[in-house]
């Protein structure tokens, strides 16, 4: 696989910046992927696209090589959709149709997201081109409901997966959730002086979650809501950090 040289990825970082001063919308931020992707793949280059909330548990090249080089596209399965977020993507003139296929929807229909507007163009290639697009195998390749919900790995170390090597840490709404997601499975590396455990005079409080006892649901829920409000009372009152409990 070749990489881009710095000239080059020079060049189309700053097109990006001087393109991003005029975008309003997380969805226009979104579809600056497309024309990246395009001209790497117009220039002749293979391109592993990952974006910045997908983890790689294990080295995933020896997996991604693996890929034959008559696949045009080999996405992420997203449930219902290929996902946009983590991808390889082949050079051949059907994957550049595809991602033309795909600006020109995002340039047509200003809210359409790349998402959408790539399984559009990648199912009208697959019809009228016999586009050769192979997912990515599921069980090393996970995107966030697959790897975080099904499996109900709520913490880290929970339900631990020795063969997973990519997660995509989507289906999660907000920039904060996916913070605390990262950070409760122990997958965030960033924080800077004073922020979460990074700081070594910090002090914590902890809480029990209330037993179930064979209550209805209902009262197990306002329980937990009781003592979490407590809890974080008490952490104001302690000034210390509160540490959730699962909850139920």
């Amino acid at each position: 696989m070749r990489n881009l040289d710095d000239t080059q990825t020079d060049r189309q970082t700053d097109r990006q910046i001087n393109r991003s001063k005029n975008i309003t919308s997380l969805t226009e931020v979104m579809n600056i992927r497309t024309d990246m992707i395009l001209e790497a793949l117009q220039t002749g280059y293979t391109v592993l696209h990952s974006d910045i909330d997908v983890v790689f548990l294990q080295n995933p090249m020896p997996l991604l090589n693996e890929v034959p080089p008559e696949v045009d596209v080999a996405p992420l399965w997203d449930e219902s959709a290929y996902n946009a977020g983590f991808l390889l993507v082949h050079p051949t003139a059907n994957a550049i149709w595809i991602y033309n296929c795909s600006r020109y929807l995002t340039k047509k229909n200003s809210k359409l997201d790349d998402q959408t507007a790539l399984n559009r163009a990648i199912r009208e290639n697959i019809r009228s081109h016999k586009g050769v697009v192979k997912k990515l195998d599921g069980r090393y390749f996970l995107n966030g409901k697959a790897y975080f919900e099904d499996t109900r790995r709520m913490f880290a170390g929970d339900n631990s997966c020795g063969e997973c090597v990519v997660v995509h840490n989507n289906w999660i709404v907000s920039e904060e959730a996916k913070i605390y997601g990262f950070k409760e499975h122990h997958m965030w590396a960033v924080d800077g002086p004073n922020l979460y455990h990074s700081d070594p005079l910090r002090k914590y409080i902890i809480y029990g979650k209330p037993a179930l006892l064979g209550r209805g649901n209902d009262l197990v829920k306002n329980d937990e809501k009781d003592s979490l409000i407590n809890a974080l009372a008490i952490g104001i009152i302690l000034n210390r950090t509160v540490i959730l409990a699962p909850f139920h």
